[in-house]
């Protein structure tokens, strides 16, 4: 409900909508181009979200009009999504939308990552860190219900890093990985819009690689 006036959002899983419906972002075809390096640091900067990136490389720019009511959502919107590189070997995701009317836009990427490699096997022995201190509970419906988790004493604590195994369980105790059959929570962060912040990692002892996360998003889904 948005100002009075309520939307339906297509049923798609049983009672409830998984990533929008048909005509999302994910399942349309969208124009994409190249531009300069120039541009991207641009694009960028017009977002006045605070960081220490130097653009390294020309980036791709994708584009995609969602039109009023698609997936019952107000509004014609514009949306484009940047994907670059910095000089520090970070890759950069960069969304920006603009709707004719008041709206929700809840964009994600659903990148899967395995630092040991391609066809490396499990990931198990990976240490996972996440600076947060709540999940977002889950009804068995795998649908969050408004109300919070600590974090504290519970599978689900990685603020300090430990060995992902703990949450690949397809059985548990723990009605949050029973209903999901294993780890899929959206973890809350401390992060504000206008800046990323370093929120989650991931290291292998085994390849000596690791990987860092930062957002300026308000969550971040372990998957």
């Amino acid at each position: 409900e948005i100002d009075g006036v309520k939307y339906q959002m297509p049923k798609n899983e049983g009672e409830n909508n998984l990533h929008g419906g048909a005509g999302n972002f994910q399942n349309s075809f969208w124009t994409g181009k190249i531009i300069s390096c120039e541009e991207a640091s641009d694009f960028i900067g017009d977002l006045k979200i605070k960081n220490d990136w130097t653009i390294e490389t020309e980036g791709v720019l994708m584009s995609f009009m969602l039109a009023d009511g698609v997936c019952g959502v107000p509004g014609n919107m514009d949306m484009q999504v940047l994907y670059t590189w910095a000089t520090d070997g970070t890759l950069i995701i960069c969304y920006k939308a603009k709707s004719d009317k008041k709206t929700i836009f809840a964009p994600t990427n659903h990148s899967y990552f395995n630092i040991d490699g391609q066809a490396a096997g499990r990931i198990g022995e990976q240490l996972l860190w996440i600076d947060s201190e709540q999940l977002t509970e889950k009804d068995m419906d795998n649908v969050p219900n408004g109300k919070y988790i600590d974090v504290a004493d519970t599978e689900f604590d990685f603020r300090t890093p430990c060995a992902t195994e703990r949450v690949l369980v397809k059985t548990s105790s723990n009605p949050q990985l029973n209903c999901s059959k294993g780890a899929d929570s959206n973890y809350v962060l401390k992060t504000t819009q206008d800046q990323v912040s370093l929120v989650a990692s991931v290291e292998s002892l085994k390849s000596g690689r690791k990987m860092e996360v930062l957002t300026n998003f308000p969550g971040v889904q372990l998957y």
